[in-house]
């Protein structure tokens, strides 16, 4: 599967060449902050880490432009509990 990641002012979507849009996250820009409050994967895609491809991307972003995430999204807050990956980037209440 060729998929290939698009990115917008409110986030990043993940494209196959056959099914067109897989998934993506999405957040709002305050204060040198990302608030992510929403990862979507497409059902027929799931068990493919495209959540994870999402995520990652994200927190790429969020380095490159010196920004703070802060998880709104359940799927965010979890991973950022489980994994180290983030711990730069995340912001902590």
């Amino acid at each position: 599967m060729h998929t290939q990641l698009m990115e917008n002012e409110r986030g990043f979507t993940l494209r196959d060449a056959v099914e067109g849009s897989i998934g993506k996250i999405i957040w709002r820009l305050q204060d040198q902050r990302m608030i992510i409050y929403g990862t979507l994967v497409d059902h027929s895609s799931q068990g493919h880490h495209n959540g994870e491809i999402l995520l990652d991307a994200a927190a790429e972003y969020a380095r490159a432009h010196h920004y703070k995430i802060k998880a709104i999204c359940p799927y965010v807050e979890n991973k950022f509990q489980t994994s180290t990956a983030y711990e730069d980037v995340q912001i902590t209440d």
